[in-house]
């Protein structure tokens, strides 16, 4: 079996990257649960990484693009919190990756999903 790799270069968000970022935002309404708003977790993360493209705005944490062959493939938001331990730790906010990468590298999509509502007896 022979599996094509491609150079891919991780870098902070630039302005140009804006439409192409913004373009990957919907794929963080998939695969959600049934009671979440799919709707809502979109536009919360298109409102939250359009941050990263607002100069004047002091937002926190980092945005960082997944680049292949010049066309940026992902995005990921970083950021830091309180641990309820009480160290900082980092986070990931969002992140999307663009289904052709994925498909280009020979993986093939695949889902299970198991729920059963809270109110509901077992």
């Amino acid at each position: 079996m022979s599996v094509e790799h491609r150079s891919i270069q991780i870098r902070p968000v630039r302005a140009e990257d804006r439409q192409a970022v913004m373009a990957l935002v919907s794929r963080l309404g998939e695969g959600l649960p049934g009671w979440t708003d799919p709707d809502a977790v979109v536009e919360a993360a298109r409102q939250w990484l359009a941050g990263y493209f607002t100069p004047e705005q002091d937002h926190p944490g980092a945005a960082f693009v997944a680049e292949a062959e010049g066309e940026v493939v992902g995005v990921v938001s970083v950021n830091t919190r309180r641990h309820f331990t009480g160290p900082m730790e980092a986070y990931i906010g969002e992140l999307a990756v663009a289904r052709r990468f994925y498909a280009a590298a020979g993986y093939r999509e695949e889902a299970i999903r198991f729920t059963r509502a809270l109110d509901q007896p077992v």
